[in-house]
């Protein structure tokens, strides 16, 4: 192979073990063979292969094979301990150390969310009363299902977009091959799960370099909030931010693809979604409404299909589905 940089990468068709990249530098003959024999142990066999680093990123152009883990393949019965054990961790750093170390494996994560999202739809509150114990139903909970999440946000996003007559959206795209470079060598996180742990951090660093692109600009910020969404096709698997900005203008679209160094931007105006959307009235409502789709999204997180892979790792990582500026209010007198 020369001494050029080497992919190792396992992704088991039949959910028997665990997936992973590893990027080794240099590596041929009995040093590339020593890499090989410890994937192998780690990962297994099934579903293992060494590839050039450019080829290696041509193959991951369409995310995950698939977007749901499969329930039948989880045996949750068995994964008890680790459940318990990710219940008591509370720091994503901790977590990920986890899962860095092979202590837990991506199916203890889809199993830890799966237990999540059934506790959260299957709680209750019991109170002593006169008349004795009363048990309600306890709707908190991002994942409750009994009082849609998507409610929630669109009572906030409500209250952010009312009074918003030029909305702007701009979408915030990812490229696995802008984001396969920026992993790990020794990491356990496939190329998708790493830009989910990393989508927060980054969304935040473009926020405050818009900021100061605006300021030097002397453009008005008018930032509104963000929400996430889960590529379903192309790029399965892979997050992607849709933006909410009130205004005519945030700058040009080429200088603020300039600082988004993770993938593509896209601007979408009102006139854009009447366009999309003839004869509908994109007021700060509507907008509330067509953005709440996306969150909406999150109460697919468990169905008969399995596990959503991309909300489990969205919560395991501590990572957040939908964020919303906070306005301070003015008290007079």
């Amino acid at each position: 192979m020369g001494n050029s940089k080497v992919a190792i990468s396992c992704n088991p068709s039949d959910g028997e073990g665990s997936s992973g990249i590893r990027i080794v530098e240099n590596c041929v003959g009995e040093t590339l063979q020593s890499y090989i024999q410890e994937a192998i142990e780690v990962f297994g066999s099934n579903g293992l292969e060494v590839l050039r680093a450019n080829v290696h990123a041509d193959s991951l152009q369409h995310g995950w094979s698939d977007l749901y883990f499969p329930l039948e393949k989880l045996r949750i019965e068995k994964r008890y301990k680790a459940i318990q054990g990710i219940r008591w961790v509370r720091k994503r750093e901790s977590r990920l150390w986890l899962f860095e170390h092979n202590v837990i494996d991506e199916r203890d994560v889809y199993a830890w969310f799966y237990d999540l999202v059934w506790r959260q739809n299957n709680q209750a509150v019991v109170i002593e009363t006169d008349e004795g114990k009363r048990s309600f139903e306890d709707f908190s909970g991002r994942w409750n299902k009994k009082r849609p999440w998507g409610y929630q946000v669109r009572k906030r996003l409500k209250g952010v977009l009312e009074n918003i007559k030029n909305p702007l959206l701009l979408t915030l795209t990812l490229s696995d091959k802008r984001i396969f470079p920026l992993m790990p060598i020794n990491t356990n996180l496939d190329v998708v799960s790493f830009a989910i742990k990393e989508i927060g951090g980054w969304v935040r660093e473009f926020g405050k370099r818009l900021f100061m692109y605006q300021q030097r600009r002397k453009i008005d910020w008018q930032f509104k909030g963000w929400v996430i969404e889960f590529q379903e096709q192309n790029n399965r698997g892979f997050p992607h931010v849709h933006m909410i900005f009130a205004g005519n203008w945030i700058g040009r679209i080429n200088e603020i693809q300039e600082l988004w160094a993770f993938g593509s931007v896209d601007l979408t105006t009102k006139k854009d979604l009447k366009k999309r959307y003839p004869g509908r009235n994109f007021d700060g409502i509507r907008l509330a409404n067509y953005l709440t789709k996306y969150v909406s999204k999150s109460s697919l997180a468990i169905t008969k299909e399995g596990v959503h892979k991309g909300y489990a790792w969205l919560a395991f990582t501590g990572g957040r589905v939908f964020s919303v500026k906070h306005e301070k209010k003015v008290v007079n007198g």
